[in-house]
């Protein structure tokens, strides 16, 4: 029962922790831009970008970015600055990326496909969207996409992890095996 239960337990965590990285790490979509919106927003909202310590309701304007992916499926992009704060992406220039996307507006008859390079998840019941990275054109509508951050994030973190694994086996061995062994030395 305990062992089931410890199993449970580990693939809740596993889930959490894949969700966590599925959501703010990076993606891409091959879209064509349809149109922009800027909308005043209140702050009071679990996924804000920006949260006030205030009792007031403040309000900011959201920029958004209307799409069209090649299926026909339409996508709405938040468009805002995370600035110094998590996620540490240090983006500041979401009126530069509102001005390239009002650029690539297209029909549907001459589109001109983008790379849209985002993280975050579209949840219509929450009122979620993506919050955008990048938007950079591409010249057809099916690009080979590599994603590099990931991984190159997934391999340091793997390192990392192998690291503090050696780590604490190193301390292991020299420090808490010799006490359970009975080496008088310690």
């Amino acid at each position: 029962m305990l062992r089931r239960l410890k199993w449970i337990l580990i693939a809740v965590a596993v889930l959490f922790v894949g969700a966590w990285f599925h959501y703010y790490l990076p993606s891409h979509e091959v879209v064509r831009v349809v149109g922009t919106d800027t909308k005043r927003v209140d702050g009071s909202g679990l996924f804000d970008s920006t949260r006030t310590n205030s009792q007031s309701t403040q309000t900011r304007d959201v920029r958004f970015i209307n799409t069209v992916g090649q299926n026909g499926k339409e996508y709405v992009f938040r468009n805002e600055d995370t600035g110094w704060s998590f996620p540490f992406y240090f983006k500041f220039d979401s009126g530069t990326l509102q001005a390239r996307a009002q650029s690539e507006v297209s029909g549907r008859d001459t589109p001109q496909w983008v790379v849209v390079t985002s993280y975050g998840w579209r949840l219509e019941m929450l009122t979620m969207f993506p919050n955008v990275i990048d938007i950079e054109p591409t010249d057809t509508a099916d690009p080979t996409i590599v994603p590099w951050f990931n991984i190159i994030f997934f391999v340091v973190l793997g390192l990392l992890a192998f690291w503090v694994f050696r780590l604490v086996r190193r301390f292991k061995r020299r420090r808490i095996d010799p006490i359970f062994d009975g080496d008088p030395d310690t």
